[in-house]
């Protein structure tokens, strides 16, 4: 009787919390997590602070390290947090990591909040899975967290977590270095997740059951034979069959995804090596953000990659010909992430270290974004940046654990009828002047 008596109070205060902000689904269920829709379109061509979730109190300064919106429950978002300081372990009695889960239109507080002992470096809505959340932590372990509650209160650790790696000759075992990403592949009824840490450990997992990986590969740079550390990833919207990684080195790195014969398996380790083709040309600085071109409209556009650095510089490549073809220098700060616009071809986001969200049109400029946006006046760095699904809002997270709402205007969501061919047009263009150049 206790426990549906504390259920009945906690569901019955977020309706009325709900209800002094926006109108809209009061009475929405999220452990039961049927699908809606919601647009948020923007009715200017202005990029507009919408709303501010957290404080750099909230979670005790600690760093947004990863967003990612929800498939399912569109007005929800999840961001991951990490205590900054590492030296002398936390800075108060609360677990180093800390993932919330937030409703737009309720900034005061968020949905669910669930905890680890380690910081969380990526957090993921699982797309199969709706009531499930996937963290990757800097100790290595891989984490699972259900909002469900079907019989009870809400669990607030994980329901599931990854082993350490340790030598073992009869079985693979997960990551014992930081895993700073992660991604999902496959369909409906049959899916993985990917992870990879930085060691170069690559492993792959079935979601019901993360306890050890079912394939692992040890990524190696050729030339120095040695471990491949990486830092993102990115995957083509269908693509089952290759994904790219950004490594501290600065480089971009094509990595075959296919079944491994256990019998190749080292048996120190249970996983294979394997040495992933480098991109030609290099950041000079660690690859912080990748992000591959949506496989939507007409024309696919699934060959283009962004990425961004410490170097300063953002770069487009083009994964067929595995070459750069256009590099930005706009930033004066580390760029720590960018993004695609899910729904306009040639418009991306990027975020830097001086606390700039800029908003890029490839049809109207290659050197200088279109809009800037300065979102901290206390100069805090933005760490992550992602879109809502209809590309109508961006949501950033800076260094002290605060979530900023954008507003994004129909300039930047709402493309022309020959966009498509014109950014195709732009890079083969693009393609024949650097090929003539060399």
């Amino acid at each position: 009787m206790q426990t549906y008596r504390c259920l009945f109070f906690e569901r019955t205060s977020k309706i009325a919390e709900r209800s002094l902000y926006e109108i809209y689904d009061l009475a929405a269920d999220y452990s039961a997590l049927s699908k809606i829709d919601t647009t948020g379109e923007s009715d200017d061509n202005q990029v507009t602070l919408r709303t501010t979730f957290g404080s750099a109190a909230s979670h005790n300064g600690r760093a947004c390290t990863d967003l990612n919106w929800s498939p399912h429950k569109l007005e929800l978002f999840v961001c991951a947090y990490a205590d900054t300081p590492r030296i002398g372990g936390p800075t108060n009695a609360e677990p180093d990591g800390i993932v919330a889960v937030w409703n737009v239109n309720v900034p005061s507080s968020p949905e669910f909040v669930f905890y680890c002992q380690s910081a969380v470096m990526s957090v993921s809505f699982s797309p199969y899975r709706p009531s499930l959340i996937v963290g990757t932590l800097y100790t290595g372990l891989i984490v699972v967290w259900d909002m469900s509650s079907a019989s009870g209160p809400v669990q607030r650790t994980p329901v599931q977590r990854s082993k350490l790696s340790k030598k073992s000759s009869t079985k693979m075992h997960g990551h014992s270095h930081p895993v700073y990403c992660q991604g999902w592949v496959g369909t409906q009824n049959a899916h993985n997740l990917i992870t990879v840490c930085n060691d170069g450990k690559l492993c792959v997992w079935n979601p019901d059951n993360i306890d050890e990986p079912i394939e692992a590969q040890d990524l190696k740079r050729s030339a120095l034979n040695s471990n491949l550390p990486v830092t993102s990833i990115a995957f083509a919207d269908g693509e089952m069959s290759e994904f790219v990684v950004g490594g501290e080195d600065g480089g971009l790195y094509a990595v075959p995804r296919y079944v491994i014969n256990p019998k190749q398996r080292h048996n120190d380790t249970g996983s294979t090596a394997m040495k992933p083709k480098k991109f030609e040309d290099v950041h000079y600085g660690p690859v912080l953000g990748l992000s591959s071109h949506p496989r939507k409209g007409e024309v696919d556009l699934s060959d283009l990659i962004l990425s961004c650095s410490a170097d300063w510089t953002l770069k487009l490549w083009h994964k067929s010909t595995q070459k750069s073809i256009i590099t930005f220098e706009d930033s004066a700060d580390y760029v720590y992430d960018v993004a695609w616009s899910p729904v306009h071809p040639t418009v991306f986001a990027s975020i830097d270290g001086a606390s700039n969200l800029s908003l890029w049109n490839l049809l109207s400029s290659q050197e200088v974004p279109v809009k800037t946006e300065v979102v901290n006046a206390d100069g805090a760095a933005l760490n992550c940046i992602e879109w809502n699904a209809n590309g109508t809002r961006v949501m950033v997270g800076d260094s002290v654990g605060r979530c900023h709402l954008f507003d994004i205007g129909e300039a930047f969501c709402k493309p022309r009828e020959d966009s498509w061919t014109a950014l195709r047009d732009m890079v083969r263009e693009l393609l024949a002047d650097n090929a003539t150049a060399s």
